[in-house]
């Protein structure tokens, strides 16, 4: 009985020392910080949807060559499946590098 009647004053004392500025409060902080987040934070999620497309453009080239390797070989076509996997692979290369700075320089600026 004794704890339930101190969990309850307790309880009432904070109640009364902050009242509803507290919980107002509280809340302001949270939403401020969400606003700034959501305006300081990059769109990782772009990125990555990105990274992902150039990732299947890349793995299709390498289908593409692997299904059809015989007549590739019998035109003459393997210069420009060279360089067209090439061009996928330096798309794919590009993309990582730009989001790894990007998540450097974010963690940089926050820590």
């Amino acid at each position: 009985m004794v704890s339930f009647n101190f969990k309850f004053n307790l309880k009432k004392k904070k109640k009364e020392l902050t009242g509803w500025i507290g919980p107002v409060v509280i809340v302001s902080y949270m939403f401020l910080s969400w606003i700034f987040i959501t305006i300081v934070r990059p769109n990782f999620s772009k990125l990555t949807s990105k990274y992902q497309e150039l990732q299947g453009t890349f793995r299709y080239t390498h289908v593409r060559t692997s299904t059809n390797g015989e007549s590739i070989a019998f035109y003459g076509g393997d210069s420009l499946e060279k360089s067209v996997a090439e061009s996928n692979f330096e798309d794919i290369y590009q993309q990582k590098s730009k989001m790894n700075s990007i998540k450097r320089n974010f963690e940089s600026k926050i820590f």
